[in-house]
Parts: C-alpha cells; sequence; structure tokens
C-alpha cells in the first residue's frame, strides 16, 4: 500500500502526467436469485503517462445476507485514444471485503470506451472478476457474469482532453 501512495505522489512531479478522478454506477448478476442483481458504486482515479497508466477503483455494494461488499481494483492500463474518444483495457488484482469477514483476493480485467468533453470524460466500462460467497441455506454464491458501468472522470492535471 505504502509502494502504491508513493507512485501516486511520484506520477504527478511529472508535466506529462495526466490525472482523473471520477464516479461511476454499475450492476452485477449474482448466482443467488437474492442478490440479483446488485448496483454497484464507485469512485475511481486514473494516473497516466501516455498511453499506459494505473486505474484505482474503489465499490460498494449492499448483498442481501452478507451485509456491505466492499472492492478494491488497482489495475496497469493502456489507454489508446481516437479523436475525442479512447478505448481502455486493463487488469490487476481485485480485493475484497464482504460483510466485514475480512477480505479475499481475486483477479479481474476491464475494457472501457470513454467519450471526452475538454477535461469531462463519460465512459462506459465492462469488468469481470470472480469470486465466491459461501451461504449457510443457499449453497455458494458470486458474480453471474461481469459488472457493467457507467461513469463521469474529471481531469485534474496535465494538458486538457488527453
Amino acid at each position: 500500500m505504502r509502494s502504491l501512495v508513493l507512485l501516486l505522489v511520484a506520477l504527478p512531479l511529472s508535466a506529462q502526467t495526466t490525472i482523473d478522478i471520477g464516479a461511476a454506477v454499475g450492476q452485477q448478476s449474482y448466482a443467488a436469485s437474492t442478490d440479483d442483481s446488485r448496483v454497484l458504486t464507485g469512485a475511481d482515479l486514473l494516473a497516466r503517462r501516455g498511453n499506459a497508466g494505473l486505474h484505482v477503483a474503489v465499490e460498494y455494494a449492499d448483498l442481501t445476507e452478507e451485509g456491505a461488499l466492499f472492492v478494491f481494483h488497482p489495475d496497469l492500463v493502456y489507454r489508446r485514444p481516437f479523436g475525442s474518444f479512447a478505448l481502455m483495457a486493463g487488469a490487476g488484482p481485485t480485493l475484497m471485503n464482504v460483510g466485514g469477514s475480512g477480505s479475499g483476493l481475486t483477479w479481474n480485467a476491464e475494457l472501457e470506451l470513454e467519450r471526452r468533453f475538454g477535461r469531462v470524460g463519460v465512459f462506459g466500462r465492462v469488468r469481470h472478476y470472480d469470486y465466491g460467497l459461501e451461504r449457510d441455506r443457499a449453497g455458494e454464491s458470486g458474480p453471474d457474469g461481469p459488472a457493467i458501468y457507467v461513469g463521469v472522470r474529471f481531469q485534474i492535471a496535465g494538458a486538457p482532453g488527453r
């Protein structure tokens, strides 16, 4: 965690680094009908230099039987601009805390399409990550497919529209 903080502090020191902050809302289906489908809300930070970067997303969902789900995705990404649009792909570890019972580790992959309006970007994202939830009565449950999001990001550092 300390390395991540140092990286985020060191990146803005470069004039070519672009930093965006934003929020997203999404939905993910679950294998158990009591959880199907849950709304995910989250905040994200995108720090990039050129086409490569680091995308950090923190998400929350309220699961019926387990309580609160908190998810942390620190992904390495590649972003390719096409005029006012950009396509971004990335992957990395996913850390979860379900109902206060500690954390789990899995991996995720994401694909995103963004439309830029100066320093503002509107995006649609698909992220796939898998984990299991042990249940007493219903057996095991977990995501039943990718999470789909829409969101907005604001560029706070770097040249406008990059």
